[in-house]
């Protein structure tokens, strides 16, 4: 029996359009994951560590604690080897004014290889100022052991790049993270505390097509780590590209990925959007949510828009698998007034997160009452999307803003805020069984607004 490479699930804000001759808006939650025919096989993983060792890693690493950043993240760096498998590659570098190579680049063959690999990063220490460049060269200059792996760079730091002048290093490592890209290489980049330069890290996370996190308190990043070697474990299929072509008189008003994380997108076209969205792996998968604007309806039913993917299925040696699906709505004026309610708080979601970038914007031009007043709207909408942690943060930050507070408690509240509500859509739906809806839909019901046609199949 085949079965998909590919599982697409489109979700729809509503089960049908108003026949007439207004426009109407539709939102499409599109969830995309590994089919059964990618199989179970996990890929050979190729990480590499570049470590901040500087002087200011001895300092505390979190409230509550004695304990050192460099010494949280040697034990997280050694948790992370310990979860690598037989065929992994691995190499390890960490950077004060000079880079040091703690584990050169070597295939994990044993547990001996394992072993010998934690015992060199447990001697990291302390040094002197901060000298990326020469370290994330040599990290990503690496070759691979095996062409079907699935390669990247973690980066941890606490400060600014300083050696031998913060713009000739940051020049330095925009060049190497674009150089990264082109290597297929992405850049995990983890900042901690209020020192380091979190533009600076957000523009090697978008050069080399990886991202960056703040980590509020460095005992976290043991946790930070672990996800991310099991996450990589989890991957099935590589290299997805996405494109959205819109059906004859809709608009695609906007577009979002919104699992892993929240990411609006530019679209520089009313009926056309096309992007790379990298891996897929089996317990997340990725999400996009369209925003359609139809101007008429008529007739039975309404095409809306086709989607096509380009992937490939490295344990199948397959690549370049096309798949495709349609998304198409009945017209029927009896169920337009049903609403989905998991698309709905997705599209709550993703308006906070879009109105909270803008609150801070204002806030760091200066008009601290218009963005703490923007701010009180993005706390009511995480609140109506179920998401009170992420709305307490808000109004945490709302209330610093308004009182005056200290500006190193208002730059970390505002990066663990913004990091928590990249990850917002994902929190949501983790554990969430993809079709629920108004009026309880699902996956098997036979109203579904939409669903995957022509997907590509495996033996």
């Amino acid at each position: 029996m085949n079965q998909s490479l590919l599982d697409v699930e489109t979700q729809l804000s509503q089960p049908a359009l108003v026949p007439g001759t207004n426009p109407q808006v539709v939102y499409a939650l599109v969830r995309i994951k590994p089919g059964g025919g990618a199989g179970p096989e996990r890929l050979p993983l190729d990480i590499r560590f570049v470590l901040d060792r500087s002087g200011s890693m001895s300092a505390a690493a979190g409230k509550g604690t004695r304990r050192s950043r460099i010494h949280l993240v040697r034990e997280a760096t050694c948790a992370a080897i310990q979860q690598m498998e037989p065929g992994d590659q691995l190499a390890v570098y960490s950077f004060d004014d000079h880079n040091q190579t703690d584990v050169t680049p070597r295939v994990l063959r044993s547990t001996n290889d394992v072993a010998e690999s934690v015992r060199r990063v447990k001697r990291i220490t302390c040094g002197g100022g901060t000298h990326l460049s020469e370290s994330l060269k040599l990290a990503v200059r690496v070759n691979s052991n095996d062409p079907a792996c699935l390669k990247r760079v973690i980066v941890f730091t606490d400060g600014e790049v300083n050696i031998p002048s913060q713009n000739s290093e940051e020049r330095g490592c925009k060049k190497l993270a674009a150089e990264a890209a082109n290597r297929g290489v992405p850049l995990l980049l983890l900042g901690t505390g209020v020192d380091y330069h979190e533009g600076f890290l957000e523009a090697l996370a978008a050069a080399s097509g990886g991202r960056m996190e703040h980590v509020h308190d460095a005992q976290r990043v043991l946790q930070v780590f672990a996800e991310e070697i099991r996450t990589m474990a989890d991957v099935a299929v590589t290299n997805l590209e996405v494109s959205v072509s819109c059906a004859s008189g809709a608009r695609l008003a906007g577009v979002s990925r919104v699992v892993p994380d929240i990411h609006p997108y530019q679209a520089s076209h009313p009926n056309y959007f096309a992007t790379f969205l990298g891996d897929l792996d089996r317990a997340r998968g990725q999400a996009l949510l369209l925003t359609l604007e139809i101007p008429a309806a008529s007739g039975a039913e309404v095409d809306l828009a086709a989607l096509e993917f380009t992937f490939d299925v490295p344990t199948r040696g397959m690549r370049g698998v096309k798949a495709r699906a349609a998304v198409r709505l009945p017209v029927d004026a009896s169920a337009a007034m049903a609403r989905n309610q998991d698309v709905i708080a997705t599209v709550r979601v993703d308006g906070a997160t879009r109105l909270q970038t803008l609150a801070l914007q204002q806030a760091a031009g200066g008009d601290l009452a218009t963005a703490a007043g923007n701010l009180d709207r993005v706390a009511t909408l995480y609140g109506s999307a179920g998401l009170q942690d992420l709305a307490a943060q808000t109004r945490v930050l709302t209330n610093q803003i308004r009182t005056g507070a200290a500006s190193q408690d208002v730059l970390e509240t505002r990066r663990t805020l913004t990091t928590a509500a990249r990850k917002a859509v994902t929190t949501r739906m983790l554990g969430t069984k993809p079709g629920g809806g108004a009026g309880g839909g699902s996956v098997a019901d036979p109203h579904r607004p939409s669903e995957g046609d022509d997907l590509a199949k495996g033996a």
